[in-house]
């Protein structure tokens, strides 16, 4: 080999000099996340190490005589001065038995109670950020998860490439050395020289990777110096915006922090189902978003099962489920015809959703264009979004088979006799796999969910009928695991801020009396119930306006509902301040939508809607006031609206303000309410069917208008004579 092949030494000096530079800024970037990886392990650990040791010191030391298979004393150690199981936590046993009167049988007793309590608390607690406002825990937690998205966004495309150069190009650079000094290079042997030009040739293809490669090196550089000096208002402002990105993280990398139950729902439902589901190679590749290990679990229960019934309490995520299905099946199988049908104010949402999750393409086939819609969608494919009444209208006879058929809100076909269930119903069997979604798979009658099962798996249907009417409930939950899946907030996300609900109890004014007394004379139920915001002076409404603008000084955004439109327009009419809505059903969807980020984005205002109409379909973070005008006859339309804002996203207490009025429809139907409410938590929120179904049938809106009027009636001395119209 001559000389004439070496490289110019320059040249080869300088491809050695970049290479080394380009292996040391690999080198730092991975130790970088490496170090963030860590830290962000430490700072977790240490966030539930600190929950853990408040929620033990909120117990009473005395509650571990309540543990019935040990023999423990806690009367010298209350002598001591020990009142709480927070102040025995890591404590040993050697240490607790230099107190007065503490043997060291008892020591030991009394440590091996505090570790088994310590653990059952760990195992039920998820981490939770405090962002209302931060504490400094939560803020060094906030700073963690933003460095590690950060890392994660910047080197996830570098990182196996990175790993390479700083593995190889030092011992690639020391070989190459060679070729930079002419003299050795002449007398070097064959073999020699072949390696250091084999070695030079390499180094100058990572040479060109850095070149080709050095905005996305420099850009991540840049962006995790920046993490290092962010303020804590743009810390906390991060965490408001991409809480849920980061919960997911937090769900997926740290999954030993709580047990399956928790991160999945899996609760109730048959093992061999579970590991059934678990089990399905679900393929998310297609979606933009990370899901939460529950939402993945829904996902695969819907592939595994085909035609199910998601009925997960609102908030957690439903349509992003649905879209997880319609991505694997889009990857995996080729699937290109997916339909949503939907109320009409959900249909904007959908379009968000698919656009926002996903690379699908939606279509809304909608209004006058949709036969148009319609041809494109059966020949070209996409994801049709269409409302129960369209879907009634449009050729259902040339459409192609449906991968997936989505019935949101499904409690709106619960009617077996109505068109649109009918319609629904023909349009399963077109499908391969069919998702009833419905936060309220039961508002006033248990039959209601048999129907919408029925459409699913009329076999488990009918198993749910005699299960319920014989066996009770817990034959129910078993019959019903092939079709019903069902996850509560407290089960799967913990971590959301919690709810404080607040029964604002007033008086009626003079005004007030005056106008019910008039509703209650003539038998009017609705006027009844939205009499407090007749008069000209209202203790209600004083009251409402109190709230809003002690919410809006600090900073909080306001949902106000009630289910009168007259009622809506006296608030707005009187609400000083950035007001936006009402939102009511004669509202167009785009325009709700239009409504909602107006009020997400301006400054602290109050949004009013109809809670008939924004108590569904809407994702509403941006509040954490919550304020009810009147009690709803239908209890799942207040958890409907509530959970508007209480969702998945929120990062801050949820207020709830119900304002009532003592002795009058207010409380008579809280009082009658009560038992409706209970049967809905029991079973259905819980996965559960009443074995007596009848109970829930009396339970009925005309029932409960007659009984409040003839209360009402007998307790003013008023006679009850009127056929009261429900809600």
């Amino acid at each position: 080999m001559g000389d004439d092949e070496r490289p110019d030494k320059d040249s080869a000096r300088t491809t050695i000099v970049e290479s080394l530079s380009l292996a040391a800024r690999a080198r730092n970037l991975l130790s970088r996340q490496q170090e963030i990886r860590q830290t962000l392990g430490h700072t977790v650990q240490g966030a539930v190490d600190q929950q853990v040791l408040d929620q033990m010191s909120g117990i009473p030391l005395e509650r571990l005589t309540d543990i019935g298979d040990r023999n423990v004393r806690v009367g010298a150690l209350e002598r001591a001065g020990f009142t709480t199981l927070g102040q025995l936590v890591g404590v040993t046993p050697s240490q607790l038995a230099r107190y007065p009167g503490v043997g060291r049988q008892s020591a030991e007793a009394v440590a091996g109670a505090v570790r088994d309590v310590a653990a059952e608390v760990r195992r039920t607690t998820a981490v939770r950020v405090e962002n209302d406002p931060p504490d400094e825990r939560s803020l060094a937690l906030m700073a963690a998860l933003l460095r590690h998205r950060t890392a994660t966004e910047h080197l996830a495309p570098l990182a196996p490439d990175l790993g390479r150069v700083d593995a190889e190009v030092p011992g690639l650079a020391a070989t190459a050395v060679l070729v930079t000094q002419p003299l050795r290079f002449r007398f070097a042997r064959g073999a020699r020289k072949d390696e250091a030009l084999r070695a030079h040739d390499t180094l100058t293809q990572w040479q060109a990777w850095g070149h080709a490669r050095e905005s996305q090196i420099a850009g991540a550089e840049t962006a995790l110096a920046m993490t290092d000096t962010l303020t804590t208002a743009q810390l906390s402002e991060d965490f408001r915006v991409n809480s849920a990105a980061y919960y997911a993280l937090l769900d997926r990398e740290f999954p030993q922090l709580a047990g399956p139950t928790v991160t999945t729902g899996t609760r109730g439902l048959p093992q061999d189902l579970i590991d059934r589901v678990e089990s399905f190679p679900l393929d998310t590749s297609a979606m933009t978003s990370r899901l939460r290990r529950y939402q993945e679990f829904g996902a695969r229960f819907a592939l595994t099962q085909k035609r199910v019934l998601i009925g997960d309490e609102m908030g957690l995520g439903k349509t992003i489920q649905a879209l997880a299905v319609m991505s694997h099946l889009s990857t995996c199988d080729g699937a290109r015809h997916f339909l949503v049908i939907c109320p009409a104010a959900v249909m904007v949402n959908w379009m968000r959703e698919v656009r926002l999750h996903t690379a699908l393409t939606p279509i809304v086939v909608h209004g006058p264009d949709r036969d148009d819609e319609w041809d494109t969608w059966s020949s070209g494919g996409g994801v049709a979004i269409t409302t129960y009444d369209t879907a009634k209208a449009l050729d259902r006879t040339r459409i192609p088979t449906v991968s997936v058929l989505v019935a949101d809100e499904a409690h709106y076909v619960k009617n077996r006799s109505a068109q649109r269930t009918r319609v629904v119903a023909e349009l399963t069997t077109r499908a391969d796999h069919v998702l009833f979604l419905s936060g309220t798979p039961m508002q006033n009658r248990l039959e209601e969910f048999r129907t919408l099962a029925g459409m699913l798996r009329p076999e488990v249907a009918a198993t749910l009928d005699a299960a319920s009417a014989v066996a009770g409930a817990q034959a129910f939950q078993a019959a019903a695991a092939p079709v019903y899946l069902r996850r509560n907030v407290d089960e799967v996300a913990r971590e959301l801020p919690e709810v404080i609900e607040i029964d604002e109890w007033e008086e009626f004014s003079s005004d007030d009396l005056a106008a019910y007394r008039d509703a209650v004379l003539a038998q009017n139920f609705m006027w009844m119930r939205r009499a407090a915001f007749d008069a000209a002076h209202s203790a209600k409404l004083e009251r409402l306006v109190e709230l809003c603008e002690e919410a809006n000084q600090s900073g909080r955004r306001v949902l106000v509902f009630s289910f009168f439109l007259d009622v809506l327009e006296r608030v707005r009419g009187t609400l000083p301040g950035p007001t936006h809505g009402p939102i009511t059903g004669a509202i167009r969807p785009a325009e709700r939508q239009a409504m909602v980020d107006a009020f997400s984005t301006g400054e602290p205002g109050v949004l009013i809607a109809q809670i008939s109409a924004g108590g569904e379909g809407l994702n509403i973070q941006a509040a954490s006031v919550v304020i009810l005008c009147e009690p709803q006859i239908k209890p799942s339309l207040e958890q409907q609206a509530i959970a508007r804002a209480h969702r998945i996203g929120q990062t801050k207490r949820v207020q709830v303000h119900r304002l009532l009025i003592t002795d009058s429809v207010d409380q008579r139907m809280l009082e009658l309410l009560g038992e409706k409410e209970r049967l809905f938590d029991t079973y259905i929120r819980d996965s559960y069917i009443a074995d007596r179904a009848a109970a829930a049938k009396d339970n009925s809106e005309t029932a409960i208008a007659r009984a409040v009027i003839r209360l009402e009636s007998e307790r003013l001395g008023i006679p009850a004579t009127g056929s009261p119209e429900p809600d």
